[in-house]
């Protein structure tokens, strides 16, 4: 026992990588300004939510109260867990990043550290930063108590959700790490593809639990039981009626469903037991328990990830891969060829010609991005044409209110498909400008920029046009998505088809009124807030590049601001434009997420929108312009900031 005792003090509390990245990260500063910051934000929230939400105030029941910080608690813990996905990687990769550039990883393998050791050192310790950020709110979680609403377990259980989710992107961070892979690029490449596994596992599963007939598919096994006395009254081998809001085989497999099983069981409940009898005990298990299917896979994951990693630390990166050797291969065939070209105009900005025409030009991001263009052009076409036949699947209502109609299944699918485009098209933006001044900065080619007559502000503003116009292509996506959607409408109401327009009834027993599906006007607003976002996106981007000494360490901040804007403004803009009529819609505008939410069906969501078409119109038109107008103040102040501290900061950074 005492051998035991002493390996596993030796593995994880003494081990020497652990020691040293705890003790040398907690006496810096950012660390602290971090999880001061982090609280801000929560408590930013908290007092924004209480506001929207009505919970402040002199005639406020216990009742508001409860329900207050009920809403508080859903929208700071779903926030925390999106965070945890989009933020543990990067920081990770940052610190890894970081050894791999020193070679510190080859100089552990020459010490007397077992590979196990080093593997899980470098997991825990920068695993203890993660979880000490995430854990420095609880203090805050511990207030929502007093109001009520909130029990303690539904607290645990979002935290539990939230370590979990770290414990596993980080285990897959140290993998890329020990496999040579953990540079920018691949860990970038993770984290888009976490951003759409959730997305769209988040998708799936709100159309398996709303689906109303799913023939020959067990019931029990979605989690959406029929009732077996109206099963034998009916029956018929059509399928079971599905109800709404239960666990379905995706729930344990993704943490957001996960944390609204275990704190939202009023919409998303666990089946009963007399539903899970008939099933095998794995089964039930693993429909019945989501938060201990999810905590059980995600530390089977990482194990087997830790010790695949100690398994391969000495034997990865031995050989070259099979694609180096094979270009190596295929440019001794073309030695000797003279290639020529005819030479290219590059405009009077080369750094923005630079950026918009060499960034992304080998064959694998062309690919890449002629995929994204056509699977989503594909997709907004396949859509509407189901729509218009009528081919979209039966749907019930997750809130409850029985089955959805086919416009509501329209407008659920097209958001969702917004949704994921603007994300990945967003991560996209912050990668490229994270890296654009400090990745030059690591290879030498800011300090020959800097030699040329190229000016601070033409060399701003050159990255800035560059990387908008790169982007540009990606934009292309949701833009066109919409304007398919408006031409439909359009053509629709004036050939009098059915499917383009639908009856919404007034509120107040005003009767019903015929309207299109969407607005049409709606394709123009779109370009006035995804092109302003997306700049911003890239500024933000750009000024920590500036600041920062490596690539992957302005990634972090960057993803933060910004996820950090999007979730503030969304959760109370999205409420206020349900609530308050023009200053709603215009609040709501800063958070596309919401917004494009918002544009596509004003008709539920902007306040008095039915009662007055016209005026709501107006006030789409405004607010858009509004968030327009307030990007574009952002983006030229920072870049006026950024030109007026250029040289400071450089000659900071260089140590000059």
């Amino acid at each position: 026992m005492t051998i035991l005792l002493d390996w596993f003090w030796r593995l994880l509390p003494a081990n020497p990588l652990v020691v040293r990245i705890v003790q040398n990260g907690s006496r810096r500063t950012r660390h602290l300004w971090a999880r001061m910051v982090y609280l801000g934000l929560l408590i930013a929230i908290l007092l924004s939510t209480l506001l929207a939400g009505q919970g402040m105030g002199q005639s406020v029941s216990l009742t508001d109260l409860a329900k207050a910080g009920t809403q508080v608690f859903q929208i700071v813990a779903y926030g925390q867990v999106i965070l945890v996905c989009l933020l543990a990687p990067l920081f990770m990769a940052g610190a890894i990043a970081a050894e791999q550039s020193g070679k510190t990883m080859d100089i552990l393998l020459t010490t007397p550290l077992s590979n196990l050791q080093i593997v899980l050192g470098s997991l825990v310790g920068r695993l203890f930063f993660v979880l000490a950020l995430l854990f420095s709110g609880l203090p805050l979680f511990s207030i929502l108590l007093f109001f009520g609403g909130v029990p303690p377990e539904a607290i645990f259980s979002a935290f539990a959700v939230a370590a979990m989710t770290a414990l596993t992107v980080g285990s897959v961070a140290v993998t890329l790490a020990v496999l040579r892979k953990g540079g920018r690029k691949a860990v970038f490449l993770f984290v888009i593809a976490v951003a759409g596994y959730l997305a769209l596992t988040w998708g799936v599963d709100r159309l398996a639990r709303t689906n109303q007939s799913l023939a020959g598919v067990p019931s029990a096994w979605l989690g959406q039981a029929s009732n077996s006395s109206a099963a034998a009254a009916n029956n018929s081998t059509a399928g079971p009626a599905f109800g709404s809001g239960r666990t379905t085989l995706l729930t344990p497999l993704h943490p957001m469903l996960v944390l609204e099983a275990s704190t939202n069981s009023a919409n998303y409940r666990l089946p009963s037991q007399d539903e899970l009898a008939n099933l095998p005990a794995p089964l039930r298990v693993y429909l019945g328990m989501p938060l201990t299917t999810f905590s059980l896979l995600s530390l089977g994951l990482s194990l087997a990830l830790m010790l695949f990693s100690a398994i391969q630390l000495r034997e990865a990166g031995q050989e070259l891969p099979l694609r180096t050797r094979l270009l190596r291969w295929l440019s001794k065939g073309r030695a000797g060829q003279q290639r020529e070209r005819a030479p290219r105009s590059v405009g009077t900005n080369p750094v923005a010609w630079r950026e918009w025409h060499t960034r992304g030009s080998n064959l694998g991001s062309r690919i890449s991005r002629g995929l994204f263009l056509l699977l989503g052009l594909a997709a907004a076409v396949t859509l509407i044409i189901c729509y218009h036949f009528a081919y979209l699947p039966q749907m019930n209502d997750p809130f409850g209110g029985g089955p959805l109609s086919q416009m509501r299944v329209f407008h659920y699918v097209l958001s969702t498909l917004l949704l994921v485009e603007v994300t990945a098209i967003v991560l996209v933006a912050l990668y490229m400008s994270a890296g654009c001044v400090s990745k030059e900065r690591e290879d030498g080619t800011l300090d020959l920029i800097l030699t040329t007559p190229i000016s601070p502000r033409n060399y701003l503003w050159g990255k800035l046009r560059g990387l908008v116009g790169f982007l540009s292509h990606l934009l292309v996506v949701p833009v066109v998505t919409v304007l398919l959607v408006s031409l439909y409408v359009t053509v629709g109401t004036e050939r009098n088809w059915p499917q383009a327009t639908a009856t919404f009834t007034l509120p107040n027993g005003g009767g019903t009124a015929r309207m299109p599906i969407m607005p049409p006007e709606v394709a123009l607003w779109v370009p006035f807030l995804l092109v302003p976002f997306v700049s911003m996106c890239v500024m933000v981007g750009m000024t920590w590049s500036l600041k920062s000494r490596g690539v992957l360490g302005s990634i972090v901040p960057s993803v933060g601001i910004i996820g950090a804007v999007t979730l503030v403004t969304g959760f109370c803009g999205y409420t206020m434009a349900q609530e308050v009529p023009w200053l709603g819609p215009a609040f709501n505008a800063f958070s596309p997420a919401t917004n494009l939410l918002m544009l596509i069906n004003p008709y539920e969501r902007v306040a008095g929108y039915l009662e007055a078409p016209l005026s709501g119109r107006v006030s789409l038109a405004v607010a858009s312009l509004i968030a327009c107008a307030g990007y574009g103040m952002v983006v030229y102040t920072m870049l006026t900031a950024m030109v007026r501290t250029f040289d400071q900061t450089i000659r900071k950074l260089s140590g000059t």
